[in-house]
């Protein structure tokens, strides 16, 4: 059901499911990740946390303590944490020189695997609300567990869930000033919508001159796997009803409903419409998609005769992007739309991502409702490799480049935008 669209019945199933065998970890995970789709992230910690309780470890991980520091308010104290390159890379403490680990390994079986998704699916649930403290602490607390399985957790089937987690982990190692946005007058939130690259700039904050603003933050809305391909009107992929959950669209209203193919039986959050997962009504909003189409689909689809070559896949594919994009600005009234350039981060499909952001460019400075941040060139050596300091675990960026290119390049559109003489208000 949830492959096709139909997100509300899986959702439905998955919970009598879950209250049926509420121990049961299969289900609570796939609980955990519908709930995602659907906005309901509180929802889906509380699941993920009540599944955990019933049981007492995973290898050297207490779950008892795991519970306990998850159930702990946001503003305990935060360890510091360096990240390890050796061994495949894994986070310890900023001050424990000791490598403390078990030598001992593990087999895990299914269920204990499932556990440890969702271990591992909560700590980037935290990490998307902010709760940067706890995030941490259950971090300093999983990599044991996570460094004693015997087969490496990539070639398992929670290697999706494991792959969020070591990035997260990653980033709150090598870039620990990330923040909880606190409502002011002065700072203005940026809503940063899109695949897996929403992570390295998610709670980032900045000040920001000549504005009516005093600072910027970053802050993360994440939709595993959406492409600009999902966006097509007669797409009912998972991806896409995630991205328009989280937009909150009313499915009632045309014909902004055909235009996007969003079917009155995708909207289950009407009845959760003070879900915090939400990005609201005139808000600023920041895209970064694309760079799953430029490795998976057009090259497969021209060679089933689909397109007639690269260049037209990536004419068709672009042009769904914006030309949704569009309509949900006028929709949501959004103050302002950027859109980030396609990261360059994997060597195998640099050119596509070359070729596809110059046409991707394009269409985005012919749109009067768009606004191209035309830093991407800043990636990239003379020979068109990634620059070393952008580089964090070969495929994400390092939050380096917050700092070195996008912030010097969105700052004169936001002063722009929300001059100093104007009166101050909050987004």
């Amino acid at each position: 059901a949830k492959d096709f669209g139909a997100i509300h019945i899986s959702v439905k199933l998955l919970e009598k499911g879950a209250s049926l065998r509420p121990n049961y970890p299969a289900y609570a995970l796939n609980l955990v990740h519908a709930l995602e789709i659907v906005a309901r992230s509180n929802d889906a910690i509380s699941i993920g946390l009540s599944c955990l309780r019933a049981h007492t470890a995973i290898g050297p991980l207490s779950l008892v303590q795991f519970y306990n520091i998850a159930q702990s308010e946001d503003n305990i104290l935060s360890p510091q944490l360096k990240w390890i390159s050796s061994d495949g890379g894994y986070a310890a403490l900023q001050d424990d020189d000791s490598n403390h680990f078990s030598k001992t390994k593990i087999t895990y079986n299914e269920n204990t695997l499932d556990l440890l998704a969702i271990v591992f699916a909560l700590i980037k649930l935290f990490f998307l609300a902010g709760n940067m403290a706890v995030a941490k602490r259950l971090i300093a607390l999983t990599e044991s567990a996570r460094r004693a399985s015997k087969i490496s957790l990539h070639e398992t089937s929670i290697r999706n869930e494991n792959a969020y987690y070591a990035c997260v982990a990653q980033l709150l190692c090598v870039d620990p000033e990330r923040y909880r946005w606190v409502k002011t007058n002065n700072d203005l939130q940026i809503y940063v919508l899109g695949d897996s690259h929403t992570l390295s700039p998610a709670w980032k904050r900045f000040p920001l001159s000549a504005s009516s603003f005093t600072s910027i933050t970053l802050v993360p809305r994440l939709i595993t796997g959406l492409k600009h391909w999902h966006l097509r009107p007669d797409c009912n992929f998972y991806p896409k009803r995630n991205f328009y959950n989280i937009l909150n669209l009313d499915h009632t209203k045309e014909p902004l409903a055909s235009r996007l193919g969003i079917p009155p039986t995708s909207s289950p959050h009407a009845q959760n419409s003070t879900s915090t997962d939400y990005v609201p009504n005139g808000a600023v909003v920041l895209f970064i998609l694309g760079e799953i189409d430029c490795r998976e689909g057009i090259l497969l689809a021209v060679q089933k005769y689909r397109y007639n070559d690269i260049q037209h896949g990536i004419d068709h594919t672009a042009r769904l992007f914006v030309r949704a994009a569009n309509d949900l600005v006028l929709h949501k009234k959004f103050k302002a739309a950027f859109v980030h350039p396609i990261p360059p981060v994997l060597d195998e499909t640099r050119s596509m991502v070359i070729r596809y952001n110059m046409t991707l460019q394009k269409l985005v400075q012919e749109s009067p409702h768009l606004i191209w941040l035309d830093f991407f060139c800043g990636f990239l050596t003379d020979s068109l490799a990634l620059k070393s300091e952008f580089k964090l675990d070969g495929t994400h960026l390092h939050p380096n480049y917050l700092n070195v290119l996008l912030q010097p390049c969105i700052q004169p559109h936001l002063s722009r935008l929300f001059p100093i003489t104007t009166t101050r208000s909050s987004t």
